[in-house]
């Protein structure tokens, strides 16, 4: 029929009908082009906002996602609606509207269910405040998707995760106050994992003096050497040129290492608090 209003009323001979009438509202079909996040944990609770036309504010605006039950939607306007994923199982499914609770659209437009991801570790466990540490992210049920990042923080910025395996994934930490926050993957950039997973920043590592500066190629000589941000850390070391030495900690001002056998020649002295940034 043409959209609009028409006007319902009954016969029970196919001749007389009946004086009352009701009135019946034809509308545009409704159509769901894109979904966003286009997938969400098995457990649920993801929220979805659905684009496409013909939506009605009406309080029988519902979704559905596969054969699950619908659920109450929110009606934004008539290109968008918002409503919350129930729990499922894992796998893509057609995620539909109605306008009247009844009739669905047939769009077969695809909202995927992921297995809850968790984090269970991270390598290395801290870095310096101006961030630049390449943190591998290891755990279960990690998925490659253009969506996967990493969350410094809960209130803290996302950055992009490479994808290595279902169990591991890599990010690079960005500057960050001193101190300790939670390390969360997200597939969606919605729904984040919530293990708590902890990442230390602390200060820069900064070396302002070695004594003595001098010693034989044969290696063994204790240096001690001076400056700021040292860690008590089982990942302390002092690099000379290639090669690295574990150091010992002093005071956050001051450690010490012993050379190693060396070519003759100058080498440059670097230190790190986690083993991997210098």
């Amino acid at each position: 029929s043409d959209v609009g209003d028409a006007s319902l009323s009954i016969t029970n001979n196919g001749v007389d009908y009946s004086s009352a009438s009701v009135k019946f509202t034809f509308r545009g079909d409704a159509r769901v082009s894109s979904v966003a996040p286009r997938g969400g944990f098995t457990s649920g609770g993801a929220t979805v906002l659905v684009t496409g036309s013909g939506f009605t504010n009406a309080s029988s605006l519902a979704c559905k996602f596969g054969s699950k039950a619908a659920t109450k939607a929110e009606f934004v306007s008539a290109v968008a609606v918002r409503c919350t994923a129930p729990a499922s199982d894992a796998g893509s499914v057609a995620l539909e509207v109605s306008n009247n609770g009844l009739d669905f659209t047939k769009d077969s437009v695809q909202f995927q269910y992921l297995a809850s991801a968790a984090v269970s570790s991270l390598t290395p466990t801290s870095g310096p405040v101006s961030g630049g540490s390449v943190v591998t992210v290891h755990g279960f049920n990690f998925v490659d998707s253009d969506s996967l990042h990493c969350r410094f923080g809960g209130n803290g910025a996302a950055v992009s995760a490479r994808w290595i395996s279902s169990s591991k994934v890599e990010c690079v930490a960005p500057a960050h106050t001193k101190g300790s926050v939670a390390v969360e993957v997200t597939m969606n950039n919605a729904d984040y994992t919530n293990n708590g997973v902890s990442f230390d920043f602390v200060d820069d590592a900064l070396l302002a003096s070695v004594t003595p500066t001098i010693g034989p190629s044969s290696g063994g000589t204790t240096l001690t050497l001076k400056g700021s941000g040292f860690a008590f850390s089982p990942n302390l070391r002092v690099r000379f040129g290639l090669h690295s030495v574990p150091a010992t900690f002093v005071s956050s001002t001051e450690i010490r290492c012993v050379t190693q056998a060396s070519d003759v020649g100058d080498a440059s002295l670097s230190i790190t608090n986690n083993g991997v940034d210098y």
